[in-house]
């Protein structure tokens, strides 16, 4: 199996200015978390809304970009309505997507299944957000484990929530998939750490240059392709 990949050029850590903030009515002085895809029930959205919900009555320094557009957009819209830290896009040209993503530190991926269902996919979000070198958080979901681990880990406890201790070679954070409660406890983990959790983009830029670039897809299929003709 060939995972999917990403234009590690077109995607790339290119800090944004106080131009592009203001362009798309983003405070400077929050921590932004972002989210990128379809708004639908796999991409998590019910799960990451409750979440918010979660995050903003307790806290003011926290900001989130919404990018997209799907079935679950108006529903999200109406669920935030009195939350002034959430910023909908809508449907954005894929041209301005990196521009989009580099406004964030800290990008979200709460994707779910059904339950008892298995995970089956490559999300391509997951690969642009590791390209722009973000703190990732993440759905502790099969192939998107895979594509991140070694990760810090978020578990249930007696008391709540606990993250794992951290190591040189994490590529992000990952969460049990459809619990706006340990998804809330993420972002908060992360936002109250937010600059010795950034070895975690670092990393993950370092392996998606390596492994998962278009080129670098093509190249490993083509190994597979001449291992056959043999």
């Amino acid at each position: 199996v060939a995972p999917n990949g990403v234009d590690v050029k077109r995607f790339s850590p290119n800090p944004p200015s106080s131009k592009d903030f203001k362009k798309i009515g983003i405070p400077t002085d929050k921590i932004i978390f972002g989210f990128s895809g379809t708004f639908g029930f796999w991409h998590g959205i019910d799960t990451l809304v409750d979440s918010i919900i979660n995050v903003l009555k307790e806290r003011d320094d926290i900001c989130f970009l919404l990018i997209g557009d799907g079935a679950g957009r108006a529903s999200a819209e109406k669920a935030l309505a009195d939350y002034k830290n959430v910023i909908f896009t809508g449907l954005i040209p894929y041209d301005f997507v990196p521009q989009y993503l580099n406004l964030c530190e800290v990008l979200l991926s709460p994707h779910q299944v059904p339950k008892d269902e298995s995970f089956i996919g490559s999300p391509t979000k997951l690969y642009e957000y590791m390209a722009c070198g973000k703190i990732i958080i993440a759905s502790d979901l099969d192939q998107i484990s895979d594509v991140i681990s070694p990760s810090m880990g978020i578990t249930r406890t007696d008391n709540g929530y606990s993250i794992s201790e951290s190591c040189s070679d994490q590529i992000g954070v990952t969460v049990p998939p459809g619990s706006s409660a340990a998804l809330s406890f993420a972002i908060n983990c992360v936002a109250n750490n937010l600059n010795s959790f950034k070895f975690l983009g670092a990393n993950a830029r370092q392996r998606v240059v390596k492994k998962h670039g278009w080129d670098s897809v093509v190249n490993s299929i083509n190994e597979k392709i001449s291992v056959l003709k043999h």
